[in-house]
């Protein structure tokens, strides 16, 4: 969503600035939201959990940033934003997998429960 504000705003300084003031008010707990879904993942192995939280935000920074700088180089900023949209879409999906899994898990824990 950021990105797109970002794009449509174009070169009008305050709406950038509003646009990046709303990105920050809305990555902080968006962050805390992720890590704790990630750490939730491996209840029993938490301190292993946060280190792969810390890991693969490090990952998606990494990913972002050489995708992006790619992107701008190739293509032009313009198409930035469809590299989050992209990324966005991975990650739903990924939530989607997960949840399938765990109800998976949790059906076997009642057809098997001594397991």
């Amino acid at each position: 969503m950021m990105p797109f504000l970002l794009y449509f705003s174009g070169d009008n300084l305050p709406a950038n600035i509003i646009s990046i003031a709303i990105w920050g008010f809305l990555y902080s707990p968006s962050f805390q939201n992720a890590s704790t879904y990630m750490i939730s993942s491996v209840p029993d192995s938490l301190e292993f959990a946060n280190s792969l939280a810390t890991s693969f935000g490090n990952l998606g920074v990494t990913l972002g940033t050489t995708l992006g700088g790619w992107m701008i180089v190739a293509k032009g900023a313009s198409y930035n934003p469809w590299i989050g949209f992209v990324f966005g879409i991975l990650a739903f999906l990924m939530i989607i997998l997960r949840s399938i899994l765990e109800k998976r898990t949790e059906k076997q824990k009642i057809i098997f429960p001594c397991q």
